[in-house]
């Protein structure tokens, strides 16, 4: 039984997922699975994804938290810690600990599906959007 933000759940007992850190090519694959039973990773190009593709490195690096990480997920916004963002959108524990980062070198990406950081977002009419779909392991 674990409590998180005032509610209790029942949660299967699983070993501690270990952390990963992996290169992701986004030109020659659009998808990604994950080590450590963290799910799967997906770029798929969408009228309404947040990410601008002209702007998108060919390679990212995904990993897990190490912490102190920071996303600005608005253009014009406050940057946020993703610490504190995460426990605003009342991500559970166990999602937490697998969530994938995307980096380039030492700047955060996006953090899986839930916020891309403000420079990565595109803002220009008729430009190629794409959007990333995490997969969460079952």
């Amino acid at each position: 039984v674990q409590r998180h933000s005032g509610r209790l759940s029942v949660v299967a007992v699983r070993p501690e997922p270990a952390a990963y850190e992996v290169s992701w090519d986004l030109r020659r694959r659009a998808t990604l699975d994950l080590p450590a039973g963290a799910g799967r990773l997906e770029l798929v190009r969408s009228a309404r994804g947040p990410i601008a593709a002209a702007v998108l490195p060919a390679r990212v690096t995904v990993r897990t938290r190490r912490g102190g990480e920071r996303l600005r997920p608005r253009v014009g916004g406050p940057s946020r810690s993703l610490k504190s963002l995460l426990q605003n959108a009342a991500i559970g524990l166990g999602e937490r600990r697998v969530l994938p980062l995307l980096c380039v070198g030492d700047q955060l990406l996006a953090a899986a599906d839930l916020w891309v950081d403000a420079r990565w977002q595109c803002a220009a009419p008729g430009a190629k959007r794409l959007r990333l779909i995490w997969h969460r392991p079952a």
